[in-house]
């Protein structure tokens, strides 16, 4: 098994870190481990490790260090100690046991030997034996001893050490004469007991590559930096001097940091007190980065070069971003640069060290000269100051200079400046930097507060704005108080002035030093007198209304709702264009002028008399009387017209019986009065309409309809009960009518009169008919009967009479049978007829094996016979088991409960036993690469694999599977063996697989595992 780096064979097991227990107290044991990796001779190495051969004086057998070309393999047990047969191979052994077929001493010895062989005699000793500690035969003792394997490869010597005791040694070309020519090998030990038994343990510690004394470089570094020197390993001890400018003088791989360049020594000693030294040289380069600018505060403004550098050729930056340095020369733009504190950073050129130096650079900011002054516009009087300075302080001054400025404060004398003129302020302030800043103002006239309305005179109503205002932004007043003046627009409601009185309007420009004003003088005037009346308020809906007086003629009349007419210039009122109940606005407005005005009245319309009436109908016949139902307002009188009707003057009652026919208006006027009013009726007096109709016969059969011919359409059909007649058109419907004579009735529309038709309806024949069913489809035909006779068949397999079978096939048919009476009348009667047919299925054809049967099965019918009988269990039977000697096609012959009959065939074809394949493969690779990895049976017809069975060329069964899926290989052998992978080789495989047809066939193969 693989344990980490290593790979345990046998009886070897883990305890644990790099330890290894061999063998154990138990007879006849034999375990190894190997490193895992391969070690190549043509370097030499150190290995050190321990050994403890157990506790037991007379126990046995010992271990072997060995060099070998493979980390698998493992010899015999006993006195061979495990490593007898591992070849080619050079190991070291360490015998505790003596075997006198070895020629082994009485102690316990160790010696180098080679190529599987523990045996003192011959050419594969490569030394002869020695106590393994000088002067101790019993190294049994329980306890861990301290050895070492010293390779040297230039000198081609083996050493071996036992507790710091040099004990053999052997010089010759293993790589040659051992290995063929190939360095490479794994290295690992090897233990067995016999008859006697010890616990043999091994516990790996160092394996090196020695570096020989006076390897470790020079090494060089910059000034303030460090560097890790590595001494030679595995050795016990290391010293360092001198102690300065290290991290930790007794360590093999410690820092080193001097301040000039230094020469250390390094003594280094082994385990067992072997001495060595080395010398090494730190050199340590010098920084060369200086550099300086001629100060370090600087205005943004032009450039600057450094005034000192040490070694031109490197490389400037500057840190944090907002200044422009030149990162070959250093120069510096100021121009345009951040205020603040920067940082320059020189790198000189490289010469194995990355000297730096950095300076502090600072930027002051030009000061703040920003001015104001509250205005930019001024008029030529007062004086200007300024409102903010951002940095006092400073100088101020003006051009032109034809006006004055105080040259501290900035205050203008503006009578000294010239209208019209743009005048520029300059403000300079000086500190560490020197900055300028500027204002300008401009000197106007003083404004223009010339302002007027459209007039001079106003009605007391509406608003007016100023016409014309020479300098907007002014403020408007009034005097006296009373009149509302908007201050911002001048504009006046003069709703608020007082009649007859003059205002006085004030204009301001401004509160400025330009302002100026202005007055503008306005009167209230009276407004016209609009009054005018009618002779009253309430009118009826009749006549006409004119106005009773208007105070100021020539204005205009407007009314509201507009339903009313109304004269828009003299006021006249059309009060049959009101609406009754309704009450209307007339208003007056004066004529157009400066003092219009408007006043309104109302009037309402009252209702006339109502005049309706109402008679039961608006249509008469020429008989009977007819009264008003209702009269809305009684006591009024009734007239006719045209002539031909009596009406009653006083209780409208019509004479209709006296009538002749034609249309009358009839008229009610209310009584006499204010408001009387008269509405009419139309009354139309029709003729009596003629009745007269037929059918196109006098009897029928019960079938479709019949509609009469009707004089005058639009009356009312009626019949005598059990005849269906339409009441609207007369239409008969005779198949819903009973058979029987009828009286037919027809009440014409309008002023109606009575007709009356007699029909008869005879009956339907009456017919039976009933076939015989069901019919195989493979039945003779069948000869139809129906009474009364003489009618005619019709349907599905049906000729002259007779309904053949299989003409109109399996399945539901309906037959109809004609039949038409003496009195035309015909009838006809349905049958369905069931005709049927067997089916049998005897199965698919099916193959089976010489020697073997199976079952048949014959579906559909309910007695069957088979044909021929050989092989048959039975002819009679419906699933007979057939097992016939050779290829056989069975007949079946069914029979349905109504004695319908069917065929089918099925083939059993007899298949030698011997054309069965089942296939075992010759050679598998179970290396995990998903391609036939594993070892499986394949075949047709393969049901299951009821075993499968390998055996090792001695016989011995190494895996085996029971009831394995066909199909399914990855259950089958994956190579392995208790646990363990199978060596390569070939094997002996037995197999029992299961036929789906339920035979099962042993098969026998070889296969070759190949890795």
């Amino acid at each position: 098994m693989l344990f980490a780096q290593y790979n345990l064979v046998g009886d070897a097991i883990s305890l644990g870190g790099d330890c290894f227990r061999l063998t154990t107290t138990i007879t006849s044991q034999e375990g190894a481990v190997w490193k895992d990796s391969l070690i190549n001779l043509e370097n030499s190495f150190d290995f050190t490790f321990q050994l403890n051969l157990g506790a037991s004086d007379g126990g046995a057998d010992g271990m072997t260090f060995v060099l070998q070309q493979n980390n698998t393999g493992i010899g015999i047990d006993g006195g061979s100690l495990g490593y007898e047969s591992i070849s080619p191979s050079v190991a070291v052994e360490f015998d505790t046991y003596q075997n006198g077929t070895f020629a082994d001493p009485t102690y316990d010895h160790l010696a180098v030997i080679s190529n599987g062989s523990v045996s003192h005699f011959g050419a594969t000793p490569l030394t002869t034996y020695y106590q393994i500690l000088p002067g101790v035969s019993n190294l049994e003792d329980g306890a861990y001893h301290d050895y070492l394997i010293k390779w040297v490869a230039e000198e081609q010597t083996l050493y071996v050490y036992v507790d710091c005791n040099f004990r053999v040694s052997y010089t010759g070309d293993i790589v040659e004469d051992i290995f063929g020519g190939d360095p490479e090998v794994y290295f690992g030990f090897t233990a067995a007991t016999g008859g006697a038994v010890n616990n043999q343990t091994v516990c790996f510690e160092n394996f090196t590559n020695p570096m020989p004394p006076d390897t470790i470089a020079d090494a060089a570094i910059c000034e303030g930096d460090s560097v890790q020197l590595f001494a030679p390993a595995g050795y016990d001890t290391y010293t360092w001097s001198p102690a300065t400018g290290i991290s930790d003088p007794g360590s093999a791989n410690p820092f080193f940091f001097p301040t000039d360049t230094t020469v250390y020594i390094v003594n280094f000693a082994t385990e067992c007190g072997d001495l060595f030294s080395d010398t090494v040289t730190i050199y340590v380069n010098q920084d060369n980065s200086f550099f300086t600018y001629g100060t370090t505060t600087y205005c943004a403004e032009g450039t600057v070069l450094p005034t000192v550098l040490d070694l031109p050729g490197g490389l400037f930056t500057a840190e944090p971003d907002g200044l422009t340095i030149n990162v070959s020369t250093g120069e510096l733009t100021l121009d345009g640069a951040i205020p603040g504190d920067y940082v320059i950073e020189y790198i000189s050129p490289f010469d194995g060290c990355p000297e730096a130096h950095t300076e502090t650079i600072i930027i002051e900011p030009f000061p703040d000269a920003a001015i104001s002054y509250p205005a930019s516009v001024y008029c030529a009087s007062g004086v200007a100051i300024p409102d903010d300075i951002a940095t006092p302080g400073g100088i101020f001054s003006i051009e032109p200079d034809d006006a004055f400025i105080n040259p501290a404060t900035g205050g203008i004398d503006l009578a000294t400046t010239t209208v019209g003129t743009t005048y520029t302020i300059y403000y300079d302030v000086s500190l560490f930097c020197s900055a300028t800043d500027s204002f300008t103002i401009t000197i106007q006239d003083f404004e223009d507060p010339f302002f007027a309305y459209p007039d001079d005179s106003y009605c007391p109503t509406g608003t007016v704005l100023p016409s014309t205002i020479a300098t907007i932004g002014g403020t408007f007043s009034v005097t006296p108080a009373g009149l509302d003046v908007y201050a911002a627009t001048g504009e006046i409601d003069l709703s608020t002035g007082t009649i007859g009185t003059v205002y006085t309007i004030n204009y301001l420009t401004s509160l400025g030093d330009c302002g100026e004003e202005a007055t503008f003088d306005i009167e209230i005037l009276p407004l016209d007198d609009p009054g005018f009346s009618y002779p009253g308020d309430l009118f009826c809906a009749t006549g006409v209304l004119d106005p009773d007086f208007i105070a100021t003629p020539g204005g205009t009349f407007s009314v509201s709702p507009a339903s009313l007419s109304i004269d828009f210039i003299s006021g006249t009122i059309n009060l049959e264009t009101g609406t009754v109940g309704v009450t209307y606005f007339i208003t007056y407005t004066t004529p157009d002028g400066p003092c219009q005005d408007a006043t309104t009245v109302s009037i309402t319309i009252d209702a006339n008399d109502d005049s309706s009436f109402v008679y039961p109908a608006d249509t008469y016949c020429p008989f009977g009387s007819a009264l008003p139902l209702s009269i809305a307002t009684p006591g009024g009188s009734f007239s006719v017209s045209p002539a031909g009707l009596s009406v009653d003057p006083i209780t409208g009652a019509l004479d209709l019986a006296a009538a002749a026919p034609a249309v009358y208006i009839i008229t009610y006027t209310t009584p006499a009065g204010l408001c009387s009013s008269s509405s009419s009726q139309v009354v139309n007096i029709d003729s009596i309409v003629d009745a007269f109709f037929e059918y196109d016969a006098p009897a029928y059969c019960r079938e479709g309809l019949t509609t009469p011919f009707v004089l005058n359409p639009g009356g009312i059909f009626s019949a005598d009960a059990g005849c269906s007649i339409d009441p609207e058109d007369g239409t008969i419907n005779l198949e819903t009518s009973t058979a029987g004579v009828y009286n037919v009735y027809y009440d014409s529309p309008g002023c109606s009169e009575q007709d009356t038709f007699s029909i008869t309806i005879y009956p339907d024949p009456v017919l039976t008919f009933m076939p015989a069913s069901p019919l195989c489809q493979e039945a003779a035909p069948l000869l139809l009967e129906a009474t009364p006779g003489g009618g005619i068949f019709t349907g599905p397999g049906v000729t002259a009479g007779y309904f053949y079978p299989a003409a109109a096939g399996v399945g539901l048919h309906t037959l109809t049978y004609n039949y038409t009476d003496a009195n035309g009348c015909s009838s006809e009667l349905s049958a369905n007829i069931q005709v049927i047919a067997n089916a049998v299925n005897a199965g698919a054809d099916i193959s089976i094996i010489e020697g073997t049967g199976t079952p048949l099965e014959a579906s559909g019918g309910s007695v069957f016979e088979w044909s021929p009988a050989d092989g048959l269990s039975c002819t009679g039977c419906q699933s007979p088991y057939a097992q016939p000697e050779s290829t056989t096609t069975y007949y079946v012959t069914s029979f349905s409960n109504q004695g319908c009959v069917a065929y089918d065939t099925i083939t059993v074809t007899v298949l030698p036993f011997d054309d069965i394949t089942v296939f075992v493969p010759n050679a598998f690779t179970p290396n995990g690469d998903g391609v036939n990895d594993y070892l499986f049976i394949y075949g047709s017809d393969i049901a299951m694999i009821s075993s499968l069975r390998v055996y090792d060329r001695w016989g011995s069964l190494i895996w085996q599977g029971a009831n394995l899926p066909a199909g399914m290989e990855t259950n089958g052998w994956d190579g392995g063996s208790n646990g363990e992978q199978a060596m390569a080789g070939t094997y002996a495989v037995v197999a029992e697989v299961l036929l789906t047809f339920g035979v099962s066939k042993v098969v026998y193969g070889n296969v070759t595992l190949l890795r």
